[in-house]
């Protein structure tokens, strides 16, 4: 009897699971159907991955490089509608005609006001490759958002503790994003050893866990918050304390875990009423198309009555 019971409990789980499944998948495919169909209707397809991989292969270095530049790892600035539109053109003057309405669209905000949104993110973007970064690094990421640190009097300040993994400080005096004033930043060396660390393979703290910036457990045990014990120093290091006050603007500002900084570096809101009104006003003709000939241009005829309305 209790095996029955039990049987019949497993199979009443079992179909509710499936049931509940069937209908998630149904909400997916119906919402995809949708998008499918909206994109259709503006004049472009919803990429799977696989073809946008493709896609992406076939481009040419120059908008394969602006398009990876467009959506780094912290930061993407371009949409996953407008990244399929892209994708999907089929010639240069079409992506040159995008690009400028990709700028535009960024350019003004909420109530009109403009700013000159290519300059600042290019500049951004020079900066960043100046030293030597990839678009999937972290510190390409704030750059991109939030541009080079500029806080006074040093914009980056090393923090070499024998106890520590190797810092970097980024400070700024604002950052708009965030709504925050006098901000620190801490990038760490994920190895422990430090010798094989470029700039590129530095995260940023504290999106990956607060204890990742000790190398080992008694120092990771002083940097809890709810540590009693003494805070003057670690392992010798005279810089320990500026590191602590930065931990707490950084966490103040990004969040304990970083979900201030999850908020503050989504992808932007662009309306796809735009988006999709852009595409439909593709009317720039091609540059390789073949030219009209004139064989005769033919002028105003000569009339005298033309010079006297009273005749």
């Amino acid at each position: 009897m209790k095996r029955t019971h039990l049987s019949s409990w497993i199979t009443w789980w079992a179909a509710l699971v499936i049931a509940c499944f069937s209908m998630a998948c149904g909400t997916a495919q119906a919402a995809q159907k949708k998008k499918q169909k909206q994109a259709q209707a503006a004049g472009y397809e919803v990429l799977t991955a696989k073809e946008t991989q493709k896609k992406i292969k076939e481009l040419s270095p120059k908008y394969k490089e602006w398009l990876t530049w467009k959506e780094p790892k912290l930061w993407p600035t371009i949409t996953e509608d407008e990244k399929n539109v892209f994708l999907q053109l089929k010639h240069d003057y079409e992506r040159e005609t995008f690009i400028l309405k990709f700028w535009k669209r960024r350019s003004y905000d909420a109530h009109g006001r403009y700013t000159n949104f290519q300059e600042i993110y290019e500049a951004r973007e020079v900066y960043a490759k100046k030293m030597s970064l990839k678009p999937y690094s972290d510190m390409a990421g704030v750059i991109l958002a939030f541009g080079p640190p500029n806080g006074y009097p040093h914009p980056v300040k090393k923090i070499d503790c024998p106890d520590h993994v190797p810092i970097q400080l980024w400070h700024y005096e604002r950052i708009d994003k965030l709504r925050a004033n006098d901000v620190a930043l801490i990038f760490y060396c994920p190895s422990l050893g430090g010798s094989s660390c470029s700039l590129a393979e530095m995260k940023l703290w504290p999106l990956y866990g607060e204890q990742v910036l000790a190398s080992n457990t008694v120092v990771q045990n002083r940097f809890d918050a709810n540590y009693s014990g003494e805070r003057s120093e670690i392992g010798g290091c005279s810089e320990v304390l500026e590191l602590r006050n930065a931990m707490a603007s950084s966490a103040k500002a990004l969040g304990q875990a970083g979900e201030r900084a999850e908020q503050a570096l989504v992808r932007p809101q662009v309306s796809k009423e735009a988006l999709h009104r852009d595409l439909r006003m593709r009317t720039n003709p091609d540059p390789l198309a073949m030219k009209l000939t004139i064989s005769k241009v033919v002028g105003p005829v000569y009339s005298p009555h033309l010079r006297n309305p009273s005749i």
